[in-house]
């Protein structure tokens, strides 16, 4: 059958939005490689181009994650972008490369991303690179209850298994899978989770231990007559009293104490405290480190109301900013810092 003229409009027009769809996609990829490479996620305030497609650009988490992964691989592989511009290759077979091109195969596997369908392209990776193809999803299946499927390896079988043997050792009752998961996540957050630790339980033995371990080193540094006053009193918080008055005389950066740590993490909610453009907070709490408003080589201490949390990535470019930075606010307590 023939179609009529209002049909056959309709159709042209869908081609023609396919082609614009087509060509917008290699030109979004152009453009966040940009946006990665000067940086611009980060001068606006997302922790990642992850976070700014997510948050700037209103990209669904799976499109963001696609995206992100492209722009950064196609810096690597510009023969990668050249085909998505001209639209031999489209974002979602591009995506099933990624994971495994390389300088070395990228000849083979751009040919495999030209030639082959999405579904065969899919299966040719999945026979070459098993371990490339990871499924994993969370789905709510009722209130207060998730599906949660992900393929892991047999070492890992065997590791879940051992960890639900221990569990029902040490309890003298059965556990399954999801018990012996949570209780080993338990334990793990337990001891590694600033947010669960009880300040009084971070003993001061640790603290010293670990003080005595950079004031071994102390002999290889040189005097700073500059140290400020006030690290005496910081210190004999911190610090066995013998040490005090050999750190005070000495150019030595001193670690900030567990307690101090502790305390720092669970004020900012281990979450990266820098503002975005719009004034929110960055709010990541992945890749978390503790940042020092008054730097240590200009006096700066470790008393909490000078350290703060910021994502490695905004960490890093305070840090490379510091000395073309036109103004600077500070985080938390005080009004947020900002990069300008």
């Amino acid at each position: 059958m023939k179609l009529n003229s209002d049909q056959n409009k309709i159709h042209e027009k869908a081609i023609s939005l396919s082609q614009c769809y087509r060509k917008t996609e290699g030109e979004l990829i152009e453009t966040l490689e940009k946006v990665s490479e000067e940086k611009i996620y980060l001068t606006l305030g997302y922790s990642s181009l992850f976070s700014y497609c997510v948050e700037a650009l209103q990209f669904s988490e799976a499109n963001a994650y696609t995206f992100s992964k492209i722009s950064r691989k196609v810096k690597e592989i510009p023969e990668l972008k050249k085909e998505i511009i001209s639209g031999n290759i489209s974002v979602s077979k591009a995506r099933r490369i990624v994971p495994i091109l390389t300088k070395e195969n990228q000849s083979e596997w751009i040919a495999k991303a030209t030639a082959m369908t999405r579904v065969e392209l899919e299966k040719e990776v999945a026979k070459k690179f098993p371990e490339s193809i990871q499924r994993e999803f969370i789905r709510p299946v009722s209130e207060n209850r998730n599906l949660f499927r992900i393929e892991i390896s047999d070492s890992l079988l065997k590791k879940i298994k051992r960890a639900q043997t221990l569990c029902a050792n040490k309890s003298r009752t059965n556990f399954n899978l999801e018990q012996t998961l949570e209780k080993t996540v338990d334990e793990f957050l337990k001891k590694n989770d600033p947010l669960m630790k009880n300040l009084k339980d971070v003993s001061k033995t640790t603290r010293e231990k670990e003080l005595k371990s950079i004031s071994a080193k102390s002999a290889e540094i040189l005097p700073n007559k500059n140290e400020p006053e006030s690290l005496s009193q910081e210190l004999s918080q911190v610090v066995p009293g013998p040490l005090v008055k050999n750190l005070n005389k000495l150019k030595v950066r001193i670690p900030i104490s567990p307690v101090t740590r502790v305390f720092v993490f669970q004020r900012d909610k281990s979450q990266c405290q820098f503002r975005k453009a719009n004034g929110l907070k960055c709010e990541s709490s992945h890749y978390i480190d503790i940042h020092h408003r008054v730097p240590v080589s200009q006096g700066g201490t470790n008393s909490p109301a000078n350290l703060v949390l910021l994502c490695t990535n905004h960490h890093r470019q305070w840090h490379d900013h510091f000395y073309t930075l036109r103004h600077q606010t500070l985080l938390s307590t005080s009004p947020p810092l900002r990069l300008g």
